[in-house]
């Protein structure tokens, strides 16, 4: 039950607290880059995944959420190609006093591999697949899932197919529209509507944002917090009731969906399902 001994990550998990994403942090640091069926370990706070297409700027957008923190020190890296692995960064808050105790991690970011890749070898693909589909499917850390589209592109059919699995995983979405600054004003809403029927999103997606000028960083950081705010009060539900068993708790619709290879998979009969599904209130906020 609720009294079992808890980990020190989990103890700091049910105590974390949302914070002031323009003050409190201080850097970002790279935990690590997996593949294949390992998974990273857990940091003790909430995380978010960043998924979308190789080009979709993805670093840039991360990069400006945590643009006060540290300076210029804090930048996640332009992998060369596509990002062949799932990489975790911790957000690092400021130290307690200086050169005393080290930086506690406030968040988590996972950058998953970018999907439409057409560079790796048929085994690299596979083991980068399994990597993001473990992370996102059993990582009980997760908050919230951002799926990243291209504002002058209409949605592909991978990011049709990313959409209903992370439905079918019960992972929180939100899907953000990237590179608007390089819209004319006139050009905006049709774009947005694009995407919106493509995807078949609610209204008030995609939310637009951009990694040059900043438009919609805030609300994001707000709908992250948010986010990261019920899965810790989800994850302390199940250990007061005593269903924890260390496990993700999350509504998995179809376990034996679990080997389709949903980077790749055809998108055909789930759109109607997924708007219904949206219609019903659960997106995620």
């Amino acid at each position: 039950g609720a009294n079992r001994l808890m980990s020190t990550a989990d103890r700091a998990m049910l105590n974390w607290k949302r914070f002031n994403p323009i003050s409190a942090p201080s850097d970002l640091t790279m935990v690590g880059a997996y593949l294949g069926k390992k998974l990273p370990p857990s940091l003790g706070v909430p995380e978010v995944a960043f998924l979308g297409r190789s080009n979709v700027g993805k670093s840039s957008l991360l990069n400006k959420l945590i643009y006060k923190a540290g300076g210029d020190t804090a930048r996640v890296g332009k992998t060369p190609g596509a990002t062949a692995s799932v990489n975790l960064y911790a957000l690092l808050g400021q130290p307690k006093r200086k050169g005393g105790d080290s930086a506690k991690p406030l968040l988590g970011f996972a950058d998953l591999p970018g999907f439409g890749y057409a560079k790796l070898s048929k085994e690299t693909k596979e083991s980068v697949e399994e990597a993001a589909e473990r992370y996102l499917g059993k990582r009980r850390e997760l908050g919230l899932g951002v799926l990243l589209v291209d504002s002058r592109r209409v949605p592909s059919e991978d990011d049709r197919a990313v959409l209903a699995a992370l439905f079918d995983m019960g992972v929180p979405l939100i899907v953000v529209a990237t590179k608007s600054d390089k819209l004319k004003g006139s050009e905006v809403e049709a774009a947005m509507s694009t995407i919106r029927e493509g995807l078949g999103l609610p209204d008030g997606q995609p939310l637009r944002v951009s990694g040059v000028t900043g438009e919609g960083v805030r609300d994001l950081w707000r709908i992250i917090l948010d986010a990261c705010e019920t899965r810790v009060e989800e994850l302390k539900e199940a250990m007061e009731e005593g269903r924890d068993n260390g496990g993700v708790m999350r509504v998995v619709l179809e376990e034996e969906s679990e080997s389709d290879d949903w980077y790749n998979d055809d998108f055909e009969d789930g759109e109607d399902e997924e708007e219904e599904r949206f219609e019903d209130g659960e997106d995620v906020y």
